[in-house]
């Protein structure tokens, strides 16, 4: 308990030095191999660093991960990956190329989607690399923020800190809301068959 301590935490970041963000990067990318979510690098990166710079690492930790996830998912990770497909009953899913980036940048910006499922159906459908890449960034903006501001109020307390991860909250939810309601019939397609988000879509 007294290594998981906020003091604690902070004279290991400083025995590190220059070296505390590259280990950032390298959870980042491992994590989601090991299949566990986010959130932890983000609060770590913002009670070390900052909610700026805490945001900024962490997205971009977090953003290479799910690159490389999404990457073996397409090749070695392709039987589980469609194992996915099965179990949310989204093997007819096709989402069409002008709707990869909204649908994407959706599941990245809703709190309570899977980090390490939204990974894996992904290189699944065999989604486009740079909308892939281009939606995880801008989508995990939000969260990344959110996780970094409870971090830094583990650190300094301060009210500023609480009403910015409030506001951040609500406005995650009422985005992830809004845009559900356009994302959710590609995906109720998906699991009827052929349709505007099946196969025979182009």
């Amino acid at each position: 308990g007294e290594l998981l301590t906020v003091g604690s935490i902070t004279d290991y970041a400083d025995r590190l030095g220059s070296r505390g963000p590259y280990l950032i990067v390298a959870a980042g990318i491992i994590t989601p191999l090991m299949f566990l979510p986010r959130w932890p690098i983000a609060f770590l990166a913002g009670l070390l660093y900052g909610v700026v710079w805490g945001t900024l690492l962490s997205t971009l930790a977090s953003a290479l991960g799910a690159w490389l996830h999404f990457m073996l998912s397409r090749t070695l990770l392709a039987p589980m990956s469609d194992r996915l497909r099965r179990r949310y009953r989204l093997e007819h899913l096709s989402i069409p190329k002008e709707k990869q980036f909204l649908v994407l940048f959706v599941l990245r910006a809703f709190p309570l989607s899977s980090f390490v499922a939204t990974n894996l159906i992904a290189g699944a459908l065999k989604l486009s690399r740079s909308r892939f890449v281009l939606a995880s960034l801008l989508g995990m903006i939000p969260s990344s923020l959110m996780y970094a501001s409870w971090g830094k109020l583990m650190k300094k307390p301060d009210p500023h800190f609480y009403a910015l991860a409030a506001v951040v909250l609500v406005l995650m939810v009422a985005g992830a809301v809004a845009g559900q309601k356009l994302v959710y019939p590609w995906f109720k397609a998906g699991r009827n068959g052929p349709g505007p988000g099946g196969p025979d879509a182009a």
